[in-house]
């Protein structure tokens, strides 16, 4: 799992993505739309641990702690596989994989509530799981670690395929990133662990359309012109397909990227094209080559779709972020956002300092989306602050 000026034209007139040290100290400069030639690197905030786990009849929610009740064939097969690799971390034998709960997975449960001292019914209910799902902490390498990354896969943060490996992962840059994501959409504190509240909102539903976050950053001679390409890749990925070149890990980025800005957008692969960003007709035709239809709308509409779990994508002013990005200047910029939970936004920002879904309040989104820096009026496909979404059609 271990393994990424201001106006109506379209380009930062002077500077290429070679003279970036040269500009980026010159905090004046407003750029247009989405390309970051003035992208510098910031402070990132030290992440904060998990709070301490209480007790795990106060994070489980009965409803949803069943494995043999999930109501989707998809969220039914990652929960027994987990629950099959938790059973490995605690030294059972897994020779027979399941594809639901069934009569071999229940013995080997049952197994397990009679050596813990639990009712042997062989259903995976809250108490059999509090038993089975042990803290796990970055740079293990164990088959608890697989169990977690497959839950995070159901949850749409992407790691791996469903598969029949017994190979355990490593609690890697990687995995961290998406355990930290994850968290952040459940309102808990972000640290380099899984523990018993981890556990249980893993085991849930989804609670969302969630997604990947990845970085701009290294895809290639357009790196700075590139949150619309990665925007794509991000929605292609929430909505469970996957993208040319991507391999579902993080170092696949830049090519998953690069094919999505010039061969589904369509894009001339050039020094001059490469420091113009991308727009809504860029994202109509990429997009639709992987059968999502989009239309133009506003930030209520996204704010809208985000409640309903829908994700879009969202233009804005990136300096306006509240979270620590790689600009100290207005600029032009798109990020996705994925969904909302209890009272915030989930933001994906391919520009932020650290790959990771982001939680802002509506405030904040709406101050992000009140400001389009490189438009002018009457520009030929850039679109005012109003009109500055991206939804699904």
């Amino acid at each position: 799992m271990d393994v990424e000026a201001a106006g109506g034209d379209d380009r930062f007139r002077g500077a290429g993505v070679g003279d970036l040290d040269a500009i980026r100290d010159r905090p004046s400069i407003a750029l247009n739309r989405r390309s970051l030639l003035t992208a510098t690197a910031a402070g990132v905030a030290a992440p904060f641990l998990l709070p301490a786990d209480a007790s795990w009849a106060m994070v489980a929610g009965a409803a949803n702690n069943n494995v043999t009740t999930w109501s989707t064939p998809v969220n039914r097969t990652y929960n027994v596989r987990a629950v099959q690799h938790l059973l490995r971390e605690h030294g059972y034998s897994i020779t027979t994989w399941e594809d639901s709960f069934g009569t071999y997975t229940k013995s080997r449960i049952k197994a397990f509530q009679k050596a813990k001292g639990l009712t042997q019914d062989g259903v995976c209910g809250p108490k059999t799981l509090e038993k089975l799902c042990i803290t796990v902490k970055y740079g293990q390498n164990r088959p608890a670690v697989r169990a977690a990354a497959l839950l995070l896969r159901k949850h749409n943060f992407h790691t791996m395929p469903i598969d029949k490996s017994i190979n355990n992962n490593p609690f890697g840059a990687q995995t961290s990133l998406l355990v930290q994501s994850f968290q952040m959409q459940h309102r808990k504190g972000r640290g380099a662990l899984v523990g018993v509240g981890t556990w249980q909102n893993l085991f849930s539903e989804q609670i969302t359309i969630a997604g990947t976050p990845l970085e701009q950053s290294g895809t290639g001679n357009a790196q700075w012109s590139n949150c619309g390409p990665v925007c794509g890749v991000q929605m292609i990925l929430a909505h469970r397909k996957t993208p040319s070149g991507w391999n579902g890990y993080s170092s696949s980025t830049r090519t998953a990227v690069e094919r999505f800005r010039y061969e589904a957008m369509g894009l001339a692969k050039s020094s001059a094209r490469d420091k113009s960003g991308t727009e809504f007709p860029d994202f109509q035709k990429g997009l639709g080559d992987y059968g999502i239809k989009v239309r133009r709308g506003g930030i209520e509409d996204t704010i809208r779709d985000a409640k309903r779990g829908v994700p879009s994508i969202a233009g804005g002013d990136v300096y306006r972020m509240p979270y620590s990005k790689r600009v100290k200047s207005p600029v032009s910029h798109w990020v996705v956002v994925v969904g909302y939970y209890s009272g915030y936004y989930l933001v994906l920002d391919p520009i932020g300092t650290t790959p990771r879904t982001e939680r802002i309040t509506e405030a904040q989104l709406r101050h992000y989306a009140a400001s389009n820096p490189g438009y002018t009026p009457g520009h030929p496909t850039m679109a005012p602050p109003t009109q500055n979404s991206i939804l699904l059609a």
